[in-house]
């Protein structure tokens, strides 16, 4: 099951069918082996208790991806902004919302909040900041993700954050394996 979470609330997640030569090389996966392939926009949260290959393409958004090694189910969120000054603000484009949603959606699939492991990516700084005195808004939206995982005491086993260069991802939901290329 692919659950795909945006501002317009819970949809249904059309699969793409296949399996990426890239991501055979980088992973390992079988020739032979289909998985779903979902893109994540912007804004949204896509959890998957079957194998789902989940790309996604960062700035100085962030991306945090959950994996239950013993269950072997995955998610994903990608957000834009730590939070809204707005607090009934309810869009995934806000970290605060979006992880709330991933973590209530992977506990509703049967994983346990302490076994889950993340992996952080994204946070560029592709823009100088106008005033060079504060973090910039890469730095903020890394700093969020970062304190999110240890309010929930979930495991960071990898990060590819800052930097002054976008990133695509590709995660494996089913396995917890992710590919990182720099752009």
């Amino acid at each position: 099951m692919v659950k795909l979470f945006s501002h317009m609330g819970l949809q249904e997640a059309t699969p793409q069918v296949g399996i990426s030569a890239q991501f055979q090389a980088a992973t390992g996966a079988a020739s032979r082996e289909s998985i779903r392939k979902e893109f994540l926009h912007p804004g949204r949260v896509l959890v998957s208790s079957t194998p789902c290959e989940i790309t996604t393409i960062l700035g100085s958004c962030v991306a945090v991806c959950l994996f239950d090694p013993v269950l072997r189910i995955g998610g994903v969120n990608h957000f834009m902004f730590p939070s809204s000054a707005d607090p009934t603000e309810r869009s995934a484009r806000f970290g605060t919302v979006a992880m709330e949603i991933l973590l209530s959606e992977m506990v509703k699939l049967g994983a346990f909040s302490g076994k889950l492991q993340a992996k952080v990516y994204g946070g560029g700084s592709l823009v100088a900041p106008i005033d060079h005195t504060g973090p910039t808004l890469g730095e903020k939206n890394i700093q969020f993700a970062r304190e999110q995982l240890a309010k929930h005491r979930i495991v960071m086993v990898e990060a590819a954050v800052g930097g002054k260069h976008g990133r695509k991802i590709v995660f494996n939901s089913g396995d917890g394996s992710c590919l990182v290329k720099e752009l």
